[in-house]
């Protein structure tokens, strides 16, 4: 009976272990994708769609796999959120990688302007744009040492790549 629970003890360890390592890969690969994203002029709705999809996949196919000793809300949402943030990176590297070679310029009306939020080391604080991409609403986010002549213009021109579901900067 000892030798039982060893075994199953050992089992859930290992699944928590995995679990864990799945989690942060999933995290970085998100953070990457928020990096891609910012240069991508995709549907929101696209990512959420295959953020959910890939969340619920991955918690049935991780949940056959892997025994943990997580409580059951722990356990779902873990690897839910491993699902997701692999799924939202997948989408937006493959939308990325498969652009079209031809590369269009088009002038855009600033509709506003602003800066990002400062981070704990202190830097400066970056400017971005919000401009009309036919319909869309997106944010272009520029370097910090154009913090004060972003205000100045009125317009911005765009050099993108038509991608797989819409376009790419």
């Amino acid at each position: 009976m000892e030798q039982l629970n060893k075994k199953k003890s050992f089992k859930q360890n290992s699944g928590n272990l995995i679990l864990a390592i799945l989690f942060f890969i999933s995290l970085s690969l998100a953070i990457w994708g928020t990096n891609i994203y910012r240069l991508t002029i995709i549907k929101p709705s696209y990512l959420y769609s295959v953020g959910a999809f890939g969340g619920l996949l991955f918690n049935l196919t991780l949940s056959f796999l892997l025994k943990t000793s997580y409580s059951k809300v722990w356990n779902i949402l873990i690897k839910f959120c491993i699902g997701a943030g692999i799924s939202y990176f997948g989408l937006l590297y493959l939308n990325q990688k498969f652009a079209d070679k031809e590369v269009l310029t088009d002038k855009f009306k600033i509709i506003r302007t602003g800066t990002l939020a400062r981070g704990k080391s202190g830097s400066c604080l970056q400017p971005f744009v919000i401009i009309n991409f036919n319909g869309e609403e997106k944010q272009l986010v520029f370097y910090c040492n154009l913090e004060n002549i972003i205000e100045i213009y009125s317009h911005v021109t765009l050099t993108y790549q038509k991608a797989c579901l819409d376009l790419k900067l």
